[in-house]
């Protein structure tokens, strides 16, 4: 082996870089930093497919440990005096095309969740004591620096998190629906939705009927509405929505504060036979959205929870990982976990997460949530009483939309024209950032024209590649089998490929039990291999990534 070899990376298109070790074994510590694509670096030791260098040029880590190639995909590649021994391609290489924009998940959940958290429409008008609030009434929402009476004494952080905690006690649903609206019009249109730089290649909506918050009862408040003399608590425990009911609308309407529907005497009766007494008043139902990401050694799942800081939990850093100071956390909770075993329910359209096990696959490249501090699983973990059930994002927001996320906790019928407002708001919300991120596809993108676009019928379908994107309303495209390119409104156009594939149950299903068995390959092998088989779209677009 020359003393001198030189390597380029070729891998880490996607996710900032490879993976960078102190040493040779795989178990050996990460560093922080990655090796960009495009680096060149001189070989210091190779043994087997690991690879110690000295960086030459380029980005990452001054040394380290690196692998040469992930299963059949060369990570690295030697340099020759002509430039590059390329292997034959299974496909031509156009070097004018470009990838598309990542848009990480985490960017779009803090977008959504200042559109849509909106204050309370009620202020504290005296703190009566540490567990009890008086509240008067407001004609608009109020915010953090409003919201508190001048003479309170709580300290800073203390009137952060209760201030989030009370807006985040309610609405789930709606908060989830205007999120997976977002992540819908974003994925169906071909943007690269990614978790630190890994993509992501489903989307599934979580729920819960039972996610218990007993241990935050000891320190959550009451709200005294003066003239009733009426004390709601601040979680929505079944109990408590039971309670507002039957205090009447009046009551409702001066806190602002209604009932969904389905919270009757026949859901008290259903709990408790199913959970047992404990459920009214220990528990919540919830919504949250899960995000399935292709990592380099297998598939984990990245949940994020609008409404976090309603039970306790905050995100604590920021899009670009700077830890955020105590107090400013902000309000939204996202959490990392292995991919969990599905099995389809009888319901259509929904699973049900195993209470065997997780999958017993640990990708290397995530950083899995602490399990004590995720309560959304407390009854899969712990052996509680209670399920979780996903639904695919298209079947939710079909649902959704179709009329029945409208029973909300609304005071009166005379709401619901302001929640339809509020639907086609999050609709124009979602479609802004999606025409948003395409006006700056690059030149060289690769883009397919909408099947309900307003276009000749001759250009449906059809793909192409930017020639000019200069940020404006349309774009000059080479379609493809069109001899001159054409103008193209932005919003007739999406992504191409489409990279999220919303599986089927039974899909789905197959998955999980895919990942259960390359986790024991794995162990048996004594190393770990991403999976073999994706579907074929996906595996297109996996290789033009990594490529």
């Amino acid at each position: 082996m020359p003393a001198q070899q030189k390597w380029k990376v070729l891998g880490g298109a996607v996710s900032g870089g490879i993976l960078v070790r102190t040493g040779k074994e795989l178990g050996s510590s990460r560093l922080a930093d990655r090796l960009g694509k495009g680096a060149v670096v001189q070989e210091l030791q190779l043994s087997g497919d690991r690879l110690r260098y000295r960086l030459l040029s380029g980005s990452g880590p001054p040394e380290g440990w690196v692998s040469v190639k992930l299963g059949d995909k060369e990570l690295l590649q030697r340099c020759t005096e002509q430039g590059f021994a390329w292997k034959a391609q299974s496909r031509p290489v156009d070097e004018d095309i470009v990838t598309p924009p990542v848009y990480e998940i985490f960017d779009l959940a803090q977008n959504v969740a200042a559109m849509v958290q909106i204050g309370p429409k009620f202020r504290v008008s005296k703190v009566c004591n540490e567990k009890l609030l008086e509240v008067s009434p407001s004609e608009e929402s109020v915010g953090p620096k409003d919201f508190w009476p001048s003479d309170c004494t709580f300290s800073v952080e203390k009137r952060h998190y209760l201030y989030w905690a009370i807006v985040c006690c309610s609405s789930c649903d709606t908060w989830t629906l205007a999120l997976a609206l977002a992540l819908k019009e974003l994925s169906d249109h071909g943007v690269v939705l990614a978790h630190e730089g890994k993509p992501v290649v489903n989307i599934v909506v979580m729920n819960t009927p039972t996610m218990d918050i007993g241990d935050l009862l000891p320190t959550s408040v009451e709200f005294l509405e003066p003239i009733s003399g009426a004390r709601i608590p601040m979680f929505s425990t079944p109990a408590s929505q039971l309670a507002l009911r039957a205090l009447g609308s009046e009551v409702q309407e001066r806190l602002g504060w209604g009932v969904a529907s389905m919270f009757d005497e026949q859901l008290r009766k259903n709990f408790v036979d199913e959970f047992g007494d404990s459920s009214l008043t220990h528990t919540v139902p919830h919504w949250w959205i899960a995000a399935i990401v292709q990592g380099y050694y297998g598939r984990y799942m990245v949940h994020v929870d609008l409404c976090g800081p309603a039970y306790g939990t905050f995100c604590g850093r920021s899009s670009g990982g700077k830890r955020l100071p105590m107090g400013q956390e902000l309000p939204l909770d996202i959490f990392v976990t292995p991919l969990w075993l599905m099995t389809p329910s009888a319901t259509k359209h929904l699973f049900l997460l195993s209470s065997a096990a997780w999958v017993d696959f640990v990708p290397e490249d995530a950083r899995f949530t602490d399990l004590d501090r995720i309560r959304h699983f407390r009854c899969l973990v712990h052996g509680t009483t209670g399920y979780v059930a996903a639904t695919p994002l298209p079947q939710y927001v079909d649902d959704k939309l179709g009329g029945s996320w409208l029973h909300l906790r609304t005071p009166s019928p005379e709401a619901i024209p302001d929640l339809k407002f509020w639907q086609e708001q999050w609709q124009e919300m979602a479609s802004f950032i999606r025409v948003s991120l395409l006006k700056h596809f690059l030149p060289g993108s690769l883009v397919q024209v909408r099947e309900d676009a307003s276009v000749d019928e001759e250009l449906i379908g059809k793909v192409g590649k930017i020639l000019a994107s200069s940020g404006s309303e349309s774009m000059r495209v080479q379609i493809d089998g069109i001899t001159e390119p054409v103008k193209v409104e932005v919003c007739a156009l999406r992504g191409f490929p489409q990279y999220v594939q919303y599986f089927t149950l039974a899909e789905m299903q197959h998955e999980a039990m895919l990942m259960s068995a390359y986790s024991q390959q794995a162990a048996d092998a004594g190393r770990m291999h991403p999976p073999d088989r994706l579907p074929d779209t996906l595996e297109a677009y996996l290789r033009s990534l990594y490529a």
